[in-house]
């Protein structure tokens, strides 16, 4: 493993927003040389001790990456490594510090004393060649020999490459403790720094599996992660239904296949128990760092395990939503071909609002009927409406069909509710033509019985002729100024030019009728009077000739009792027992009185007097 880094320390927050570029730079970023791990280099070159990093720091704070020969490797073994396999080791422990001490430099710390000289030439070479491709990797090669000088180097270069090291010849392990504090040296250099190379080894190789798992799984998510971010949508609702089903299997079998839970355990499991298994490294920077990197892949890991699930949901959710908007534009394109085919058509079936009151009342049954039909289909549209409602936010299309279907059912609630108020207005309009007409009939009916313009009028009475018309004028079926001012207002909304002609036609009638009344009435109010008049100037004319023919009796009375010796005093009581008939009594009752006082006369006389035959022919003449 190689390059792996730290760089903040924690779980790792859901990044809603990494991408698949994200995930891979992360990869990079935990390995900078995936052709390097401990597992990839020869395990006896590893355990041999040559190259280690013992944690230790010089005073600049640079690492120190010590270079030995260990008394107990084989002669063979030093023989087989090439510079190559120097340089992949070094590369390997050169890549493990944070990237800030990286960025120091090394300081190399080179046992040259013990060295033999042909592994000798092959390190330096490999230093220097690292130095060339790395520049300032190396900060400092402290060269440590009592025999050994800056000759031996010199003598390596071969003249292919300058010597680009920065070479600084010791003699001893005591002058490199002025460089470097005794405590960040282990013991090859005289140091009290404890390290164990076996530990170290033993913990790379159970680590770097799991950190090689980690990218794995890491790269796998990533490329799941790309088709989910695509803008591609399906263009069909059975291609939909297909991508949903297929998102949520590839979800489960991606999640299934990459055992995320377990492996989130063994990170946790591995920052637990190394550092108790591993005492000695515990002080290691390289070790600690090693430690916070595992636990950073796995928050890195669940990291893009959340994101992966957001959008996973998010791509379900866009293909459920793409579904429904499919189903949204049939059934809003079936509700668009209702409205203009059967709707339409309906509505201008229904131009003419009825010739006559059958007709009318026909077509009111049919409206009713198609009203009725119709309520499972606007209530299925406004099902629809509602059921899109969520989406006329998110796309411009369905907004614009979900305002076309809702225009159309308001106009043809509309369109409905006018053709219910003409109907129903046409119907009343046909009523009062057919009342309007009833009432005129009457009204003729009831003039034909007094023919109050040629008969005369002491043939009829006036005032039972006008009873006669008050009692049909107050009937509960009487026209009214009311229900003519309807039927006029209906005429003019009428659409049909027979239906309007009828009824003004109607109101004429009924206009005429009431002048007719009018003017009868006004007519037998002059024959009333006239007849009152006359009756009155009767009435004057008898009270005076009664007045006259009593002067007359009186006179009479008076010269009859003279001739045949009636005393004045019984004359004059027998003419005033009994009270005049009024002016008004009629013909009978001024006879029956006269008959009275001549009786009385009779009774008095005791035989028929002058003055009763007087009496008799007054009365006669009277009535």
């Amino acid at each position: 493993m190689a390059g792996l880094s730290s760089e903040g320390v924690g779980p790792a927050p859901v990044d809603t927003t990494l991408s698949p570029q994200d995930v891979f730079r992360t990869c990079s970023f935990f390995a900078r040389s995936e052709s390097l791990r401990s597992l990839e280099l020869p395990l006896e070159y590893l355990l041999s001790g040559v190259v280690f990093l013992s944690g230790g720091r010089d005073k600049g704070g640079s690492p120190l990456l010590s270079i030995t020969q260990p008394g107990d490797i084989p002669l063979e073994t030093l023989m087989e490594m090439t510079p190559g396999d120097i340089i992949n080791m070094l590369s390997y422990f050169t890549s493990m510090p944070k990237d800030d001490a990286r960025a120091r430099g090394f300081s190399v710390l080179l046992s040259a004393e013990s060295i033999h000289d042909f592994f000798l030439r092959t390190v330096v070479k490999a230093l220097n060649t690292l130095q060339h491709t790395h520049v300032q990797l190396f900060k400092a090669v402290f060269f440590v020999s009592a025999t050994r000088s800056s000759t031996a180097v010199e003598q390596i270069k071969d003249g292919r490459e300058s010597m680009n090291l920065p070479m600084v010849y010791l003699k001893s392990n005591a002058e490199l403790h002025s460089y470097i504090d005794q405590s960040q040296l282990s013991e090859e250099f005289g140091g009290t720094l404890e390290y164990s190379h076996h530990d170290w080894v033993k913990f790379r190789l159970q680590v770097e599996p799991f950190i090689c798992d980690c990218l794995s799984i890491s790269k796998r998510l990533a490329v799941a992660m790309e088709p989910l971010l695509e803008d591609r949508v399906p263009r069909t609702i059975e291609e939909a239904e297909q991508s949903i089903a297929q998102c949520k299997v590839k979800r489960q079998q991606t999640l299934d296949s990459l055992h995320i839970e377990e492996l989130t355990t063994e990170g946790n499991i591995i920052n637990g128990q190394m550092g108790l298994c591993f005492s000695m490294l515990r002080d290691n920077p390289e070790f600690n760092n090693t430690l916070v990197i595992v636990q950073k892949l796995v928050d890195q890991i669940n990291n893009i395990k959340n994101k992966l699930d957001i959008l996973w949901n998010s791509y379900c959710t866009k293909l459920e939503m793409n579904v429904k908007k499919f189903k949204f534009e049939k059934d809003t394109e079936q509700m668009m071909e209702w409205f203009a085919e059967c709707a339409d058509e309906f509505f201008v079936a229904q131009g003419e609002m009825g010739e006559s009151l059958e007709v009318a009342e026909a077509m009111q049954q049919e409206v009713d009927h198609f009203e009725h039909n119709t309520q499972q289909i606007l209530a299925r549209a406004k099902h629809v409406l509602k059921s899109g409602s969520d989406l006329k936010n998110r796309d411009s299309e369905v907004r614009a069909r979900f305002e076309k279907i809702d225009n159309l059912i308001v106009k043809f609630d509309e369109r409905l509710n006018q053709l219910k108020r003409q109907l129903a207005e046409s119907v009343r309009l046909h009523k009062l033509i057919q009342e309007a007409f009833d009432w005129c009939v009457r009204g003729m009916e009831i003039c034909s019985d007094y023919d109050i313009l040629t008969a005369h009028p002491d043939t009829f009475e006036p005032s039972e002729v006008r009873q006669r018309y008050a009692e049909f004028l107050s009937q509960d079926d009487t026209f009214t100024a009311a229900q003519l001012q309807e039927l006029t207002e209906l005429a003019d909304k009428a659409s049909s030019p027979f239906t309007k002609d009828n009824a003004i036609f109607a109101s004429n009638r009924v206009m005429e009728m009431s002048e007719r009344f009018k003017y009868y009435q006004s007519i037998l109010d002059s024959m009333a009077e006239e007849k009152r008049q006359r009756v009155e100037q009767e009435a004057n004319n008898k009270q005076q000739l009664m007045q006259q023919v009593l002067g007359l009796a009186e006179a009479m009375d008076v010269l009859v009792g003279v001739a045949v010796g009636i005393p004045s005093d019984v004359q004059q009581s027998s003419l005033v027992q009994e009270p005049l008939p009024l002016p008004h009594s009629s013909s009978v009752q001024v006879s029956n009185a006269y008959l009275k006082m001549t009786h009385d006369h009779l009774n008095i006389n005791g035989h028929l007097t002058l003055t009763f035959m007087v009496h008799m022919i007054l009365i006669f003449m009277v009535t």
